[in-house]
């Protein structure tokens, strides 16, 4: 006779949030399971640095920083080598690569001493970041990783329409960031609209394409100068599908156990998601989106002519043809 089945595997315990724990002791600290790889191993005095990088605006950074600051182990700061925080910081380092990382980590560092806190990272790029110092992506990371023995992690949007498009609303406002850490999602979401009109559609359109361009360049670069899986890569469209299993496994990535992130303090971008009920002219950006061959599930069904998007020519999805178009191999981003 067959054997009897198996009992159902018992569902996994519900991680633990964020706020409630606890790593108060140096046992807890030194029991943690960090996983080997070739992408930073600690500074040597315990602490876990990391840097986060991304391909361009709009992506989520802020929204992954404030969620990363829920875990009591971790810090993250901004933009550290932008012209903003040079003057707010009181920097004073050379104009030159080294000097400039090692300013960096050194602050951030500091002020996780201050919080007790073992994980410590900074966004690197950003506006003003070539003005502040030297800092070519490839020569920044590289030697954030070799010399300062940091995790990378790449933030990134699959759907440069949004990306796109949430960069015009933002000007269009006049600012980045509609609401701080402390206000809820939903009420952000509830917030007043007024239509925006985007034109020229062309133009427009251009951009979309030139940020598709920019990510794939981005990626290679990346694969080239650090090695492809040396790094942690994350979506923006993974942490909204399941924010609490991406945040794990960033967490895990930087040496940390994982935790679930509470939903009510997040940074919320300019208008959400819904650009489309937004745009007086969305239809128009639909029939240029089309025209140049470019489809993305999160908003073609929005677009009324679906099935001229359809059958447009074929857009050009893989990362090789898009490289081409770009031109060069990613190391000049």
């Amino acid at each position: 006779p067959s054997p009897p089945p198996s009992p159902p595997s018992p569902p996994p315990e519900p991680l633990a949030l964020c706020g409630e724990l606890s790593l108060a002791t140096a046992a807890e600290r030194a029991a943690l399971v960090r996983p080997a790889a070739a992408r930073g191993d600690g500074d040597g005095a315990g602490g876990l640095p990391f840097v986060l990088v991304t391909s361009s605006a709009r992506v989520g950074s802020n929204w992954l920083r404030s969620m990363v600051n829920q875990h009591p182990d971790a810090l993250m700061e901004g933009e550290l080598l932008s012209t903003t925080s040079y003057r707010e910081l009181g920097f004073s380092f050379a104009y030159g690569v080294d000097a400039a990382a090692a300013a960096a980590f050194a602050h951030v560092r500091a002020a996780a001493g201050r919080a007790a806190r073992k994980a410590y990272g900074w966004k690197a790029g950003g506006p003003g970041v070539t003005t502040v110092c030297d800092c070519a992506p490839k020569d920044l990371l590289r030697l954030a990783r070799d010399t300062h023995h940091a995790r990378l992690v790449y933030l990134h949007r699959e759907d440069h329409t949004a990306v796109a498009l949430s960069y015009e609303f933002a000007k269009a406002e006049g600012q980045f960031v509609r609401s701080s850490e402390d206000v809820a999602a939903a009420d952000a979401a509830a917030a007043p609209r007024r239509l925006l009109r985007i034109d020229p559609v062309g133009a427009w359109v251009k951009q979309v394409e030139e940020y598709a361009a920019r990510g794939v360049k981005f990626r290679a670069m990346l694969d080239r100068n650090l090695g492809a899986g040396t790094y942690l890569s994350l979506t923006y469209e993974e942490l909204r599908a399941d924010t609490d299993a991406s945040m794990s496994r960033l967490f895990t990535f930087l040496g940390l156990p994982p935790c679930a992130v509470t939903s009510t303090t997040r940074t919320v971008k300019m208008l959400g998601d819904r650009f489309q009920a937004s745009v007086s002219n969305w239809e128009e950006l639909c029939d240029g989106l089309a025209a140049a061959g470019v489809r993305h599930a999160s908003w073609f069904a929005s677009c009324a002519n679906r099935t001229a998007v359809a059958a447009a020519a074929p857009g050009r999805e893989s990362a090789a043809e898009l490289l081409e178009e770009a031109g060069g191999d990613g190391d000049g981003v």
